[in-house]
């Protein structure tokens, strides 16, 4: 539209004179006023150039920072329904190819410099129990973005081209500190994005065997997911981490079938149908 085409051209100056506080400003407005954030999108897309501005070849373009920014550190007083269906809204903007359209930002980077930094342990340790409201939680829905989450079907490609496994590590490391804090609404949505995520990457997997890389890769998250995740989180992803474990010491075992009590026999198998679990461990119990 000429609105879109006017704004694009009026943002060439403030982005070569102060890019930093002129992508601060685009996603704080966008957030702020989604009405104008159509038009920023659109911008972006009259000049893709504009999103994708950055001070070297090995720094992350400004907007995408100043959007990650953003979800580290939302503001104490973006508590409203109506600012959080903005922020996903953005997401999907942002995010999502639509049409046959390539996205406003890199999918790849938003995996390398929104989603994963947001969803790792240490991340995820720095918020309060009460943050219904947390930068992880619109990671997700960046995620949800980039891998095209419809109709409980997923397009796999950028993950499996990007680091599968760290993904699916975080993921998981999502489920665990979510069932703790008993943030609901975050669970589900990890764990639905989990499990699409593996049954997109088995089917591709099928087809595309493993290098010997990507083994090693799995194999050495195999070896932390071990240490690091709840058992009954990882029987979520073991369809795909098996594909590459030799260890068969490392398979998510419930803790019924170590100590043999039969207390816990029940809770276990309730834990197992909640994954989604095969019927091998099942049987095995």
């Amino acid at each position: 539209s000429r609105m879109a085409t006017n704004l694009a051209n009026e943002l060439v100056w403030p982005m070569l004179v102060n890019p930093v506080l002129t992508s601060q400003r685009l996603i704080q407005t966008a957030v702020a006023h989604p009405l104008q954030a159509s038009i920023i999108i659109a911008a972006l897309h009259v000049s893709p150039s504009l999103a994708r501005y950055r001070s070297s070849s090995v720094a992350p373009p400004y907007l995408l920072a100043a959007f990650a920014d953003f979800l580290r550190n939302i503001p104490s007083d973006f508590d409203s329904t109506k600012a959080s269906d903005a922020l996903s809204s953005l997401c999907d903007a942002l995010f999502k190819r639509e049409n046959g359209n390539t996205s406003v930002l890199d999918l790849r980077e938003g995996l390398l410099y929104v989603v994963l930094p947001m969803l790792t342990p240490t991340f995820l340790s720095d918020a309060s129990s009460s943050d219904s409201l947390h930068g992880s939680y619109f990671a997700l829905d960046a995620l949800k973005s980039i891998v095209s989450l419809t109709n409980n079907q997923v397009q796999v490609d950028i993950v499996a081209k990007t680091f599968p496994e760290g993904i699916l590590l975080a993921l998981c490391h999502v489920i665990d500190w979510s069932r703790k804090h008993r943030l609901t609404t975050t669970q589900v949505m990890a764990s639905t994005l989990l499990s699409q995520l593996c049954k997109g990457l088995g089917r591709l997997y099928e087809t595309h065997p493993l290098s010997e890389y990507d083994l090693e890769a799995f194999q050495e998250a195999d070896q932390m997911a071990a240490i690091s995740i709840e058992w009954d989180t990882r029987v979520r992803m073991d369809s795909v981490m098996s594909l590459a474990r030799v260890d068969l010491v490392l398979r998510p075992i419930p803790p019924s079938l170590q100590t043999g009590a039969i207390s816990s026999l029940m809770v276990d198998v309730l834990k197992l149908y909640g994954a989604d679990a095969g019927d091998d461990i099942l049987v095995e119990l």
